[in-house]
């Protein structure tokens, strides 16, 4: 579980102003005006910063309505509050990977961190909304977390492997198997790298591409579905019908959506006078 740490955390520690500096300007609420906030993301104040951008204007964009809706409550009240509440919703998620950074193996990229952070707080100050997580922030897309751990090393979870291994039942990390060799795990879901599928005989292979045979229902390689040709005969991978053409699978279309024709693609967009929820959005810019 995240260590609680004391209330007002920002009024114990610089929160992004170095030392010598004026005290930033506020409104005539009390909070700092977005215009005087500075990320600076390091691997011991992580969810601190994202909870500086998450509040930058909170009281302003979202409303009592808004607060209760999200379980926010009073902490949209004064901005320290807000911030603690923030930070703690942040160590709450990341509880795995905050703790890999403690022990030293998971690292954190502070680069990339903080080039989201800074890419968000305009978003924020603004009340705008992101509706359609089908669109990333190039800044913010993937995870500033990386496992460091490799094959044989004890791991406590997913988190802690690095790229191309994976946390096996042992709590050992091990090698994601690549084409021509066995599918790592049993059950539902047998793993293969990325591009691969688990097939006959339980070997990872390729995943075919347009015009090569499928089995109907399998995956073929991004972007194409496998279509149907004849009954009891392999499939043929295509490309995945546009917005109003015609289909008889959701799995046929673009957009994920059929209803005899093709619906459309919801490109991400941001709708102005709405609250932007930082913290998830954050979280949303990891999905795959």
């Amino acid at each position: 579980m995240a260590l609680i740490l004391p209330p007002l955390l920002c009024l114990l520690l610089s929160c992004g102003f170095a030392e010598g500096d004026d005290e930033p300007k506020k409104d005539k609420n009390g909070w700092t005006l977005p215009s005087e906030i500075v990320v600076n993301v390091t691997a011991d104040n992580f969810c601190q910063e994202l909870a500086k951008v998450a509040c930058a204007a909170m009281h302003e964009c979202c409303g009592a309505e808004y607060a209760a809706d999200v379980d926010w409550g009073s902490y949209l009240s004064n901005q320290d509050d807000c911030r603690l509440f923030a930070r703690l919703d942040c160590e709450n998620y990341l509880g795995s990977e905050l703790a890999g950074v403690k022990r030293g193996a998971v690292r954190l990229d502070e680069d990339k961190a903080s080039r989201c952070l800074e890419e968000l707080l305009p978003m924020n100050t603004q009340c705008f909304e992101y509706v359609s997580s089908g669109t990333h922030l190039p800044s913010c897309e993937g995870r500033p977390f990386q496992g460091l751990l490799t094959a044989g090393m004890a791991c406590p979870g997913q988190v802690e492997c690095a790229p191309g291994f994976v946390c096996g039942p042992s709590h050992e990390c091990v090698a994601i198997p690549g084409p021509g060799a066995l599918c790592l795990g049993a059950g539902g879901s047998p793993m293969c790298s990325a591009g691969l599928y688990c097939g006959e005989k339980g070997i990872c292979r390729k995943n075919p591409r347009e015009g090569e045979a499928c089995a109907v229902g399998a995956r073929c390689f991004d972007g194409l579905y496998c279509e149907k040709l004849e009954e009891g005969k392999p499939g043929r991978c295509a490309v995945k019908r546009k917005s109003g053409e015609p289909c008889s699978a959701d799995e046929e279309c673009e957009a994920g959506e059929c209803s005899g024709l093709c619906g459309e693609l919801e490109e991400g967009r941001w709708m102005e006078g709405l609250c932007l929820d930082v913290t998830n959005f954050y979280w949303s810019q990891w999905d795959d």
